[in-house]
């Protein structure tokens, strides 16, 4: 038995590189299906069909690899471009943050800022986007800190304290790990403590609900079920409540004095029809790509869309009919217009070759680290035949030897946005 397993253990050491590549684990993407638009009884109909078709249809595409995950959620379309501004302030905000303490240049920062003020132009009345809008402005006010442009420094800064129920804001060591001679952030974190210590929040506002339990949110920040929060006076406010089988209730909320005020809030049964209800983007796909298909009439449309892009149609050779659905065959790309939509795919980083392994066997011979994909993780080297091939020999080796000793020792619009 143990001679056995040593000349097993010879004959996988000694098998050729291209055998162990093709059966290394591969990178496979998952994409899901989704619904969007307005659907009625004869869409509703046909959409488990219709899913299954797309799914082989996209599936076929060589240059794809792709696995799609069929789903009869329905997205509001209307989110997708908000989701969009939301990753476009968190990204901007980042980047003016790591940018400033890496002393990147003025101008390039300057640049940035604008951008983010576009962006909350784009925000403006959506209280959902409370969190990344205050990261935008905490952002702002540490470059207008920098260049001791303090007075507009407050200002931006008082709107970033103000959005937070709580007055809390971000802390600018939680940004970057990098060596920060341009930027000293201890005196900025005591410039921004100053300025929350004079923003009173005197006034105290109870939140009841008709019902229990319930999400609270203010300027999209989660608060605590007691509903009660202090607020500074003068300021309007994004209210979402919500509870599981209710309609989610959005309000503006706010106090002009000092002192206590209580809000009711009454919820309403949801009310129930098809599966056609939009659910939360975010919660959904969790920032996945997704294809959308999208009845008009008889026919539909197929978009793909990918978080922090537009969404764009999937060409057809002709138009998708309900009624024409029994023709195509199942095991085809259908009437996907092929070579067109592979440039639509390549937009979205979908293409096999963007993120899987690409090696040549002298490559590999000579453990060469070229051809690698370029969106390779920080962890990317787990995932590439070199190492394992690596980490083989090395076990293998070892094993051999282990054995080999064995057997010869036989062991919203408010002023904030």
């Amino acid at each position: 038995m143990r001679q056995a397993i040593f000349l097993l253990l010879i004959l996988t050491q000694l098998m050729p590189w291209p055998i162990i590549v093709a059966n290394m684990p591969r990178n496979i993407r998952t994409i899901t299906i989704n619904k969007t638009g307005e659907w009625g009884d004869k869409q509703e109909a046909v959409y488990s069909d219709l899913t299954r078709r797309v799914q082989k249809w996209v599936e076929n595409i060589e240059s794809l690899d792709v696995q799609i995950a069929p789903s009869s959620k329905l997205i509001n379309k209307g989110n997708l471009g908000r989701d969009k501004v939301k990753l476009d302030l968190m990204e901007s905000s980042q980047s003016l943050l790591n940018g400033l303490l890496k002393g990147k240049d003025k101008s390039a920062l300057k640049s940035i800022a604008n951008h983010l003020r576009d962006m909350r132009t784009q925000a403006a009345g959506q209280g959902e986007l409370g969190p990344e809008i205050q990261t935008s402005l905490f952002a702002e006010g540490a470059l207008y800190w920098s260049n001791n442009n303090f007075s507009a420094a407050t200002e931006t800064l008082r709107r970033a304290i103000r959005i937070q129920p709580k007055g809390q804001l971000p802390s600018i060591v939680d940004w970057d790990d990098s060596d920060w001679t341009s930027f000293n952030s201890d005196a900025f974190e005591s410039f921004v403590s100053s300025i929350q210590s004079r923003e009173m929040r005197s006034c105290s506002l109870r939140i009841e609900t008709n019902v229990s339990p319930v999400v609270l949110k203010i300027n999209g920040f989660l608060i605590e079920n007691t509903g009660l929060v202090n607020l500074v006076p003068g300021d309007l406010h994004h209210l979402e409540v919500q509870s599981p089988g209710f309609e989610l209730k959005k309000s503006m909320i706010g106090c002009q004095s000092s002192g206590s005020q209580l809000i009711k809030v009454e919820l309403q049964k949801q009310r129930k029809s098809h599966s056609r209800l939009s659910t939360d983007l975010d919660k959904n796909y969790q920032g996945g790509t997704m294809i959308l298909i999208e009845p008009k009439k008889e026919e539909f449309k197929l978009l793909l869309y990918t978080p922090g892009k537009d969404y764009d149609e999937i060409p057809l050779t002709h138009p998708l009919k309900i009624a024409d659905l029994k023709y195509d065959s199942i095991k085809s790309t259908g009437p996907i217009l092929t070579d067109a939509a592979i440039e639509v795919f390549e937009k979205h980083k979908l293409l096999a070759a963007n993120f899987k392994v690409n090696m040549t066997e002298p490559q590999i011979r000579h453990f060469s680290l070229e051809g690698v994909s370029e969106e390779s993780t920080q962890m990317g080297w787990l995932k590439s035949p070199v190492f394992w091939g690596i980490v083989g020999g090395v076990v293998l080796g070892g094993a051999i030897t282990y054995f080999a000793k064995r057997n010869q020792n036989s062991s919203i619009s408010s002023n904030w946005e």
